[in-house]
């Protein structure tokens, strides 16, 4: 038994690489890889160096699919490892620790393959880190006309050998390039007046690509699009446009009504696969929901659809259920594959899916009516030909007469037997403020809602907030070690401040103000005038565009808009206008990239409006305006005055004593 324990022991550390005291849970999935990965460091720098080996770059994530796909089939495989480690130092980052290192090398990606990238990315850098090759998902072996990992390794590595030169110049020429052009398309933007035409621009945009029978933009895969939602709202709320609502809102009753939205335990996955948003990839992210849940609430208050309420109802008790650490705070991420025990190994979207059969025989157990069995799975789509791999089927309500609750508990006790699938710990400063965002404005259906932001509020800057800096991230009973980038700062001022708004402590209104002052200190370059992302040597300069969630630069302005009017400063509002219009062409130019950007703009054209008066006509005031939104804009500010007073940043505009007489004119001002 010794002996065993022994060889096991052995076996363990032959495969045992670098990354094994990584904290990671995406680095700690490698560490057990034959392939001898080391962390971004400069211990693995400096083996590349000493030893003039080139640096295999892998960038992922936890919940990655095709990452695993990856892992499987050449980064488990003994061929490849070997290949590896006698030729390259392989490194691996988790582009959700290091999102400046993500994007940066997706920006290589781009320039190198003439499109956009994702995960994992495979990058091969010489010794001294410049890119000479650019890949995502690589198969091990050539196939369908394309290289194999095997083929690529070989030949380059021979090249490496042979022709060091080439490839260094050729290397070098890419780094420069690289370099020059992320810096000079942002560097090269001139200050533009802002248009007030910009939300028919952004309209007219959106109409071009929208899915009018199944909501959303694009006829393939797609992504919900929150930020274009949110904006569709504002610009309702502020023009009446009723082709913005019909577009916001049809997309937020498809997705809600599909496979990409859970019908059995809530929650939004990252995207669908189809047009009909029925197969989704089955990841679930902290941050798609946290933006949906803000989305659903602001198009309930605008049309009162009872679905959207419960959308927004059961995603949270999901979130709680499944994704809060006992710290308060949330995880990040859930994977797609999940374990199928007949097979004994993961299967993309196993756990969420279901067969015909084993729904009916376990219905058929609870001696419920073979009417009702019939009906039911006919309403959540479950069918004997399924609508997924392995004839099963993801649910989705197909049939919208009639509700049937024994069936959909009948789902949730056959889930209650599989694995849940694997959830990624990380607790980042960026998406938990997002979420509580998202709480704060779920509040204005639900104060409840409000209580738990305010608490998740408190739990982030006790655990993230320590001796006044700001963490990015961190991880179950640990430290956290990674100092915030530019989108933790911008998420967790946006948070504060709508905690002000709901409760009035100065203390997050001060913090606010603190950190957005610190935030121009860190990321704003003053001899380029540009923001970058982080404060490292392979930072980036941000635009405006939104990516995978709203751009942290345009939350950051549109924080100073806000900052401005509740402290009654113009300067916040002139800066604000600086940054803006510094990319105001390119919002012009491609709106529909820039939705928070153009959120950002229509905030600063039609101007905040704040609402000062005492607490009890405060809070008579905000029901009225969250049962009904009249403006998206406002912003609250408690007085000893007997008088509700409404300002913008150059003055006050309206000034009366009864707050009925106060709303009807208000109305009048705004043409509502």
């Amino acid at each position: 038994m010794k002996a065993v324990s022994i060889f096991l022991f052995s076996f363990f550390l032959l495969f045992a690489n670098h990354l094994l005291k990584e904290e990671s849970p995406y680095l700690q999935q490698h560490a057990k890889n034959p392939v001898d990965w080391y962390p971004w460091s400069k211990e693995a720098f400096l083996k590349a160096k000493k030893e003039n080996k080139l640096i295999f770059l892998s960038i992922g994530y936890s919940t990655c699919h095709w990452c695993h796909v990856m892992e499987k089939e050449s980064f488990e495989d003994l061929e490849v490892a070997k290949i590896l480690n006698k030729n390259f130092v392989a490194i691996k980052v988790d582009r959700e620790e290091f999102p400046q290192i993500d994007r940066y090398y997706q920006f290589v990606y781009q320039i190198l393959n003439r499109r956009g990238g994702g995960w994992p990315l495979t990058i091969i850098l010489t010794p001294e880190k410049e890119p000479l090759f650019a890949a995502t998902y690589i198969p091990k072996k050539s196939k369908m006309g394309e290289s194999g990992l095997i083929e690529i390794l070989t030949q380059i590595s021979n090249e490496w050998k042979s022709n060091p030169s080439r490839l260094k110049e050729f290397a070098h020429k890419v780094k420069l390039y690289a370099d020059e052009i992320r810096y000079r398309s942002i560097s090269s933007f001139e200050h533009q007046k802002l248009d007030e035409n910009i939300s028919k621009i952004y309209v007219k945009a959106l109409k071009r690509d929208f899915d009018s029978q199944f909501g959303g933009w694009g006829k393939r895969i797609k992504f919900p699009q929150a930020q274009r939602i949110l904006t569709l709202l504002d610009i309702y709320i502020l023009t009446k446009n009723k082709e913005a609502l019909n577009m916001a809102t049809s997309t937020l009753k498809s997705m809600a009504l599909s496979g990409i939205y859970d019908q059995v335990e809530g929650g939004f996955f990252r995207y669908s696969t189809d047009r009909k948003w029925e197969i989704p990839h089955f990841e679930k992210m902290l941050y798609t929901n946290a933006e949906l849940i803000e989305a659903y609430s602001k198009a309930w208050m605008i049309t009162k659809d009872p679905l959207f309420k419960v959308v927004v109802k059961d995603t949270i008790l999901l979130l709680q259920k499944k994704y809060q650490d006992p710290s308060g705070l949330f995880y990040g991420a859930s994977d797609a594959d999940s374990l199928n025990p007949k097979k004994q190994k993961k299967e993309e979207g196993f756990y969420f899916t279901y067969s015909y059969d084993e729904v009916k025989k376990f219905l058929e157990k609870e001696s419920i009516d073979k009417k009702v069995i019939e009906n039911g799975l006919n309403h959540y789509g479950i069918t004997p030909k399924g609508n997924f791999i392995n004839f099963r089927s993801n649910p989705k309500i197909a049939n919208t007469t009639g509700s049937f609750p024994i069936v959909k508990k009948a789902l949730q006790e056959i889930r209650a037997n599989r694995v849940y699938p694997f959830i990624d710990k990380k607790m980042q400063s960026s998406w938990n403020a997002l979420l509580i965002h998202a709480l704060f404005c779920a509040g204005k259906i639900d104060f409840s809602y409000q209580k738990i932001a305010k608490n998740t509020l408190d739990a982030l800057l006790k655990n993230l907030y320590k001796n006044g800096q700001l963490y990015h991230q961190i991880l179950p009973k640990k430290e956290p070690k990674i100092p915030a980038t530019l989108e933790d700062y911008a998420f967790v001022i946006e948070a504060l401040l709508d905690a002000y708004d709901a409760f009035f402590e100065e203390k997050y209104l001060k913090l606010a103000k603190t950190l957005q002052e610190k935030s121009k200190e860190e990321f704003f370059d003053k001899k380029e005038k540009l923001w970058i992302d982080s404060k490292t040597k392979l930072s980036n300069p941000l635009n405006i565009d939104d990516e995978a969630y709203k751009s942290p630069l345009a939350t950051l302005i549109f924080n100073h808009l806000r900052i401005g009017i509740i402290l009654e400063d113009p300067k916040y509002n002139k800066e604000a206008k600086e940054y803006i219009s510094r990319f105001f062409e390119s919002i012009k130019d491609y709106p529909t990239s820039s939705s928070s950007a153009i959120r950002t703009s229509l905030a600063y054209l039609y101007g905040f409006i704040l609402i000062k008066s005492e607490e009890k006509k405060m809070k008579k005031f905000k029901k009225r305006v969250f049962e009904k939104p009249i403006y998206p804009y406002f912003e609250f500010k408690l007085s000893n005055d007997e008088y509700i007073q409404a300002c913008k940043i150059d003055r006050c505009f309206l000034h009366e004593k009864d707050l009925g007489d106060f709303f009807q004119k208000l109305l009048k001002i705004l043409k509502i």
